[in-house]
């Protein structure tokens, strides 16, 4: 099945064209971008900056879970190193 591109016409600063999301309808996905649209810079950026909390936080009890030998501090090392290696 061909991917489904979204495109970001509507914003004067997006002109890329994006896959949509496998699990997401297009209605959904443009009205999720409309409601981020609407938010102020610094709500945008609270809003990334809790996602990305909650992605390192889960990164760590994957790693926990598949080591379970490992204290917290070693943990937290074994994620620097792979977040760091993927950059």
């Amino acid at each position: 099945m061909a991917k489904v591109l979204r495109v970001a016409d509507h914003h004067p600063t997006s002109i890329w064209e994006t896959p949509l999301p496998s699990d997401t309808t297009l209605d959904a996905d443009q009205a999720q971008l409309r409601l981020l649209r609407e938010k102020s810079p610094a709500q945008r950026l609270a809003l990334a900056v809790r996602l990305s909390s909650e992605v390192i936080r889960a990164s760590k009890r994957a790693i926990s879970r598949a080591h379970p030998e490992l204290a917290e501090r070693q943990v937290g090392n074994l994620f620097k190193g792979v977040s760091t290696s993927l950059s």
